[in-house]
């Protein structure tokens, strides 16, 4: 069994050398196809399917296989500020990653207790780092699917993944608020358009492209039955500030609902799509 552990430093990947073993094990966890509007359980992961097609997918995990030989090794006499680990079983193309950030090479001081013996370790800052848990994200070559519990930070090992939770330009923020149901106020304008809109703006906008007539007009009955506060005059929603966006927002993603019992109205923070 060959496992190969290798440092992302600069521009270049360098083998760790005499480290033939496994850093994190495998998961058993419900997958949740991703979605940003999705708040995952503890039970549950996040999976991006047909990952090699995409384009934030690494040259290494395109290979038909990883060659230890193919790699130089990393020595301690090089400047240690690496990005990202590697650490790859290559019996089952399994790769797992893991960020590193500044907190995980900050120097330590360690008590070792044993039976034989009580050691005291001072390490120096960029000598150690700490291994987490559980992985950043996880590829499964056979299956093409990349698996990671947040996008926060993996744009660290895959450059421009955060594509798939981009903020809206401010052309395409634009073009949402002259939408035919929205009237903006005259104080309102995209410069007040804040961060999590912008956000759900992007994800948002081609779907309401693909709305019908006859679909935005049931949109104007549901908000106004589940968004009384939203100002509704001349066929059109009234939008003062950013929380008023939200609301039509939420309303044109359909977040609202009432329950069948007790006809209770609620608001749906977080979305999995039931296949």
């Amino acid at each position: 069994m060959v496992k190969i552990t290798l440092l992302k430093i600069e521009d270049d990947l360098l083998k760790i050398e005499n480290l033939n073993e496994l850093l994190f094990q495998d998961f058993n966890l419900d997958t949740v196809d991703y979605n940003p509007d999705t708040s995952l359980d503890a039970d549950q992961i996040f999976a991006l399917y047909n990952f090699s097609k995409t384009n934030y997918c690494l040259d290494i995990l395109k290979q038909v296989s990883v060659n230890s030989l193919d790699y130089n090794l990393y020595d301690n006499t090089q400047h240690f500020n690496p990005n990202y680990l590697i650490n790859v079983d290559t019996d089952t193309s399994i790769f797992f990653f893991q960020k590193i950030s500044n907190a995980l090479l900050k120097p330590k001081r360690i008590l070792h207790l044993s039976d034989s013996r009580t050691k005291y370790e001072k390490i120096d800052s960029g000598k150690s780092l700490s291994i987490k848990e559980f992985p950043d994200a996880v590829y499964k070559k056979s299956e093409d699917i990349l698996y990671f519990k947040t996008l926060n930070g993996l744009q660290k090992i895959f450059p421009s993944i955060d594509e798939l939770y981009r903020d809206a330009t401010d052309e395409e923020v634009s073009e949402f608020l002259k939408l035919d149901m929205i009237k903006c106020h005259e104080n309102f304008s995209v410069s007040k358009v804040k961060t999590m809109n912008r956000k759900r703006i992007a994800q948002l906008h081609d779907k309401f492209k693909k709305y019908s007539k006859d679909d935005k007009q049931t949109l104007k009955i549901y908000l106004q039955k589940f968004s009384p506060e939203l100002s509704f005059e001349d066929d059109k929603f009234k939008i003062s500030n950013d929380q008023d966006l939200k609301s039509f927002i939420y309303g044109v993603d359909q977040r609202y609902y009432e329950t069948e019992i007790g006809s209770e109205k609620r608001i749906a923070n977080s979305i999995i799509v039931i296949k």
